[in-house]
């Protein structure tokens, strides 16, 4: 049996090959010295949650809350009768009735759609008070819930 041995030619050829191997494969362990950034899930926890009942058609109730921290504000209505529409106005604590009537609060987001049940969603929000006012516009008494989320 023949057997050949590798010259120094031969030789580079390997090293040539090993190198270049080693170069083109990231190694183990070694870093590009980033570190990952953790994704943190948004947490939605329920701030406010009351329930209305013999709300008179053409009536408002209102509810205050306030917000502890800043986030995203989601106001929840539902109700019995699908045939009632419902209102929700999400104001500063100091509208009055008198200036919901006459449209004239500081309005941060108001529903006076059809949809059951009403969802009302805000942007980026401040800690502070706030309130939302339900109101009937149906030809019937209402009965219902109205739950306030926090997302952030």
């Amino acid at each position: 049996m023949r057997t050949r041995e590798c010259g120094a030619h031969g030789r580079a050829v390997v090293l040539c090959l090993a190198v270049a191997l080693s170069l083109g494969l990231p190694g183990c362990g070694g870093g590009s010295g980033t570190t990952p950034t953790p994704v943190t899930q948004p947490t939605t926890t329920t701030i406010f949650s009351a329930t209305f009942t013999g709300l008179g058609a053409n009536f408002a109730v209102p509810f205050d809350f306030a917000v502890g921290s800043s986030g995203s504000v989601t106001v929840v209505v539902d109700w019995t009768h699908a045939t009632n529409n419902i209102a929700v106005y999400l104001t500063t604590p100091s509208c009055t009735i008198d200036m919901l009537n006459a449209f004239t609060c500081q309005f941060f987001a108001v529903d006076i759609g059809l949809t059951k049940p009403k969802r009302v969603d805000t942007g980026a929000f401040q800690p502070g008070s706030y309130r939302v006012w339900v109101a009937n516009d149906g030809a019937t008494s209402e009965s219902g819930v109205i739950n306030v989320l926090l997302t952030h």
